[in-house]
C-alpha cells in the first residue's frame, strides 16, 4: 500500500471521509477542510494542513495577519500559520518513528491547527478601535498560561 493509500485508510478507521487526489488527501472535520500533501520521498515526515481559514482583503489587513500569525507561531506548539496569497493557512508538521503511529497523534495535530485558526480569526475580527492590541496581549497571557499547565488553547 502506498503512503497516499494508508492515510486515507488511516482517516477513514479514524472517523473521517478522506477524498484521494493524485498528491493529498482532504478530509472535513468541524466545519474545516483539511489537505495532507503526500511525500512519497519522505516515509517518516506528514504535514496536516489547514488552508483558507482567513480572507486578507487589504494590504493593511496582511500586516495585521503577520503580526498575528508571528504570535500565534511563537507561542502554539508546532504550528505554522502564514498567509498564502489572498488567504491565511495553518499548518502542523510530523516526523514520526514509523508511520503507523499516523493516527495516534492526528487529533492533535487538528486540534492544534483549529486553535490556530480561532486565535487568529479572534484576534483579526478584533482588530479596530484599539481591539486588536488589547486582544493580541490577552492572547499571549493564555497561550502561555495554557502551556504552563501543559494544555492547549
Amino acid at each position: 500500500m502506498n503512503k497516499l493509500e494508508f492515510l486515507r485508510s488511516e482517516l477513514t478507521q479514524a472517523g473521517f471521509r478522506p477524498q484521494v487526489h493524485d498528491d493529498y488527501v482532504a478530509f472535513r472535520h468541524a466545519g474545516g477542510n483539511y489537505v495532507i500533501p503526500v511525500d512519497d520521498e519522505d516515509e517518516i515526515f506528514v504535514r496536516v494542513v489547514f488552508p483558507n481559514f482567513w480572507k486578507i482583503g487589504s494590504a493593511a489587513e496582511r500586516g495585521r495577519a503577520l503580526e498575528t500569525a508571528a504570535l500565534i507561531c511563537a507561542n502554539l506548539k508546532n504550528v505554522k500559520v502564514f498567509p498564502q496569497g489572498d488567504n491565511t493557512v495553518a499548518s502542523v508538521d510530523l516526523l514520526l518513528p514509523g508511520l503507523e503511529r499516523f493516527r495516534e497523534v492526528l487529533p492533535r495535530a487538528v486540534q492544534v491547527l483549529q486553535a490556530a485558526a480561532q486565535h487568529f480569526c479572534l484576534a483579526m475580527a478584533a482588530s479596530g478601535a484599539g481591539g486588536f492590541a488589547r486582544l493580541l496581549h490577552e492572547m499571549i497571557e493564555r497561550l502561555r498560561r495554557a502551556q504552563q499547565g501543559g494544555g492547549s488553547c
